[in-house]
């Protein structure tokens, strides 16, 4: 085998397909945020974000939204140590991945005025993505057209998809569609779904040698399937119940039981408290 077609086999092998843990998450909203970063910085906090004069998401939709923006390789992520009042706390930044160039050109093109032209961009960027190589390569491997359900079935039977409920399939199907069909990839009329971009000889070859090679493998066991986690948080000013359904959903979480840690330590310090935790589910 060529190391060429080794290169090319390992990376068919570890594509990813993700999807918005929540149906809050649209094309439309991703795009709004887009858009709200231009004008913000290349590394921000999302109460920087929410301090630009811009008309955002509430909060909760915007964890969810940062998260698939990361997916998208258009954000990544970090967290610092900083003193606050005395203590020393973890700040989550999120950085602009300028080193990759349509990220950049988006930017640029928000910020000198030319949406449309950035838009383009944008579009670009997302035909240059795994969600798009998976669906154009996989989905519709045999024929360039299919149909809702075809695409809802696909997503249910993706290794690290599996073990969802109906409503985050049926989301999923929606939110691709719309997705990919800004960005000129796909077309849909009623229950039909049209593939609009031809996939090459050299990406059926890739998709037949990978097939062969799992398929001469030992056959991995599927992990166990699972319905989903929840958790409830209830006591003074707050009363929320989260999905657990991917890792950013754990982060949520933890905001709420540091919001909790805040306020016994200043229970114990008799200071004024404030009823009025603000729920990050």
């Amino acid at each position: 085998m060529k190391q060429s077609d080794k290169n090319t086999q390992d990376v068919n092998l570890t594509r990813e397909l993700k999807l918005p843990s929540a149906n809050v998450v649209t094309a439309d909203n991703l795009w709004q945020v887009v858009q709200a970063i231009a004008i913000t910085s290349n590394k921000f906090t999302q109460e920087q974000l929410k301090s630009n004069g811009k008309t955002l998401p509430p909060p909760n939709t915007m964890v969810r939204i940062l998260a698939y923006l990361k997916y998208l390789n258009f954000l990544s992520e970090s967290r610092e140590e900083e003193t606050q009042g005395g203590k020393k706390v973890k700040i989550q930044y999120f950085i602009v991945n300028k080193e990759n160039t349509l990220v950049a050109e988006v930017q640029y093109e928000i910020k000198a005025g030319r949406k449309e032209i950035a838009q383009e961009k944008w579009n670009q960027l997302l035909r240059e993505h795994d969600i798009t190589r998976i669906i154009t390569k996989d989905f519709f491997a045999t024929d360039s057209t299919k149909t809702r359900i075809d695409l809802e079935n696909f997503l249910k039977e993706r290794k690290e998809l599996k073990g969802k409920n109906p409503s985050y399939y049926q989301h999923g199907v929606t939110f691709i569609i719309k997705l990919l069909g800004q960005a000129g990839i796909l077309l849909s009329s009623g229950n039909s779904i049209s593939c609009k971009v031809e996939v090459n000889p050299q990406d059926k070859d890739e998709k037949e040698l990978t097939e062969e090679t799992v398929n001469s493998d030992e056959q991995v066991p599927d992990q166990p399937s699972y319905t989903g986690y929840k958790v409830t948080i209830s006591g003074p000013g707050l009363n929320t119940s989260i999905d657990i359904m991917e890792e950013f959903d754990i982060e949520i979480v933890e905001k709420n039981i540091e919001k909790i840690k805040n306020k016994i330590s200043m229970s114990k310090n008799n200071k004024p408290l404030d009823e009025n935790l603000e729920s990050s589910s």
